[in-house]
């Protein structure tokens, strides 16, 4: 069930993945509740098996046997048909659900990627969904068997109500004990996760950069770092398991003194003539049930915390706060020209800090003494990277422009603006005289395309690469657009040519061929304005000549913006706009610029550009 932005404020809810599967659910619940049957006939029926063989009915005890057998392999049948429903629906409700959050995430704000960890997104999306499942239906099975146990002690309670009260008060106790323990265990799990999303968030780090680790012989420090990571997760992972051992073992110790207690009185019963030597081995076989109880309470509160505790990960996706959410208008361009406009643009980069758990603590308690329901957030602003105050530029449709200055002058933020990645603090930015935050998504993300200066390219074939753009995209169209980016020739030398699985982040291609193939793919979604971020750092002269042309090749096309400190790529454009201190410090042609702004020609000059 598809959760939108509009639901910002409410709880991820995964009950309507279940509804959906109701039916075969159902069938499931109907054996669940003939085997509760069978269970409590067996419990029951043993205790007079027990007591026929003390009193040498040796006969009779071996027929109620077989009949006991029977029903047992009748049982096992039903567990088996049980299990093939619980990993048929297993499979399709936590791929609903893993397919709906994902979707969810392409919501959430690029600056909210920004901030947070990867390992943050992928366990949400990859291991709270299992974990929901698992839980949910691990819930329903051991609510079978409480049910099974409460049969059982009503019929003690039945046959003797004395040992039937002190079992009874005996669970209250374990009760009691199992409400605290859940409190002190959800906090700790709760740390748990995170610290084992920091370490898995590191790891995923050691494996995408291994290269770098081996040429720069960083090995030694970067098991330093994870040996901290690892040792941190670990610590919580012992504290975690130590509490939980502490309280089973004051479980356990209660419950075998309550046992024997039972028994005693059991006996005691007996010898009186106030219970049958059949109802005292009823009670004998089921002695247990309490720890047995106990035990399926402590499994209940831990499913139920963990439940919680991933409905409340998965729910932060989508409530807009720590993970900010896209916004878009409702306004849709059929024809976008590509005028593009900057007014009075104001934007900086937050700083944040996370707070310490002293700090969270503290939050709480005050807010509950204040009863304010509010959430904590779990970081506080600290400052901000200011990189523009009053911008102001605007782009004709269908010419062809450049943004250049020193790192930092703000170059990529002014496309991440444009593309709305990134919103503006202040001003606007109008798409053929539209604000954008009125825009549609679909809108925007149709007719803007963005070149990154590190694309990513997915682990598939080349076409397939190419046909996200234009999934309808024809040999001829591919084939042009691979011509227009210089990979033409490349990939008719490979022997699969476009068929070629290129591996994950296409790391069978060199960088300069990973960005080519990701011109080629925005060449071929023909957006009405084009975004070029450093796209041909990597390329070699003879490359760069290549690109450029392609780049003129759609001159007058579309409206093209490009952000690169490289002369090949910027020297036929139509206008250069030069930053200088987040502002439009100059503008004009390549040869104005080079010839009046000394800046300019400096900057050229030192990278060896020309």
């Amino acid at each position: 069930m598809k959760n939108t932005s509009k639901d910002k404020n409410k709880r991820f809810n995964f009950w309507p993945y279940f509804a959906r599967h109701k039916g075969i659910i159902s069938i499931w619940m109907i054996l669940m509740v003939v085997d509760i049957g069978i269970q409590t006939f067996y419990g029951i029926f043993a205790g007079y098996i027990l007591a026929n063989i003390s009193a040498s009915m040796f006969i009779l005890a071996i027929k109620q046997l077989v009949i006991m057998t029977a029903v047992m392999l009748f049982s096992n049948l039903l567990g088996h048909i049980r299990s093939n429903i619980y990993f048929r629906v297993s499979n399709k409700i936590i791929n609903a659900m893993r397919i709906d959050i994902a979707e969810q995430a392409f919501n959430v704000a690029d600056k909210a990627y920004t901030d947070h960890k990867t390992s943050n997104f992928t366990q949400r999306i990859a291991s709270d969904p299992t974990t929901i499942f698992d839980k949910v239906f691990a819930f329903v099975d051991y609510l079978q068997r409480i049910i099974t146990a409460v049969i059982m002690i009503s019929y003690i309670l039945i046959i003797s109500w004395v040992v039937g009260l002190i079992a009874v008060g005996a669970i209250l106790c374990v009760f009691a004990l199992e409400k605290v323990r859940r409190k002190i265990f959800r906090k700790n799990r709760k740390e748990l996760l995170k610290r084992n999303e920091k370490t898995g968030g590191f790891l995923n780090e050691i494996v995408r950069s291994q290269k770098d680790i081996k040429s720069l012989n960083l090995e030694k420090k970067l098991r330093e770092n994870l040996t901290v990571l690892a040792d941190s997760q670990a610590e919580q992972n012992i504290k975690t398991s130590s509490v939980n051992r502490r309280f089973n073992t004051i479980r356990f110790m209660f419950i075998n003194i309550m046992v024997t207690t039972i028994l005693v009185v059991g006996l005691w019963q007996t010898h009186m003539g106030l219970l049958t030597l059949a109802s005292f081995m009823v009670i004998y076989s089921n002695r247990y049930e309490i720890d047995y109880l106990a035990n399926i309470l402590t499994s209940f509160t831990d499913f139920s915390t963990e439940i919680d505790l991933a409905v409340s990960r998965i729910s932060e996706l989508y409530e807009d706060d720590e993970y900010e959410l896209e916004k878009f208008g409702t306004k849709t361009l059929k024809n976008v020209i590509g005028r593009v406009e900057f007014k009075d643009v104001g934007f900086g980069y937050v700083e944040y800090k996370e707070k310490t758990d002293e700090e969270i603590k503290a939050e709480i308690k005050a807010n509950k003494k204040k009863k304010i329901k509010e959430k904590v957030k779990t970081r506080i602003e600290i400052g901000k990277n200011h990189v523009f105050e009053n911008l102001n530029f605007e782009i004709e449709p269908n010419t062809t422009v450049a943004f250049v200055g020193v790192s930092g002058s703000g170059k990529s933020t002014i496309l991440n603006l444009m593309s709305k990645m990134y919103n503006v603090d202040k001003g606007k930015v109008l798409i053929d005289g539209v604000d954008i935050q009125k825009l549609s998504k679909q809108t925007i993300r149709s007719s803007i395309s963005l070149v990154n200066q590190f694309p990513y390219i997915f682990d598939m074939t080349i076409k397939e690469n190419l046909q996200l753009a234009k999934p309808d995209a024809t040999d001829e169209e591919i084939e042009t657009a691979l011509k227009e980016a210089a990979l033409f020739e490349f990939i008719e030398t490979l022997p699969q040519k476009v068929d070629t699985v290129v591996g994950e982040s296409g790391l069978k291609l060199s960088g300069g061929q990973k960005q080519r193939l990701a011109i080629a793919r925005a060449l071929l979604k023909k957006s009405s304005i084009i975004l070029f971020d450093e796209s041909t750092s990597s390329l070699d002269n003879l490359a760069q000549n290549q690109v450029r042309q392609s780049i003129d090749n759609i001159k007058g096309k579309s409206t093209v913006v490009i952000v690169a400190h490289r002369l090949s790529t910027i020297k036929n454009v139509d206008k250069i706009f030069f930053l200088e201190h987040g502002e439009i410090a100059d503008s004009g042609t390549f040869e104005e610029l080079y010839k009046h702004n000394k800046k300019f020609k400096t900057i050229f000059l030192a990278e060896n550009i020309e």
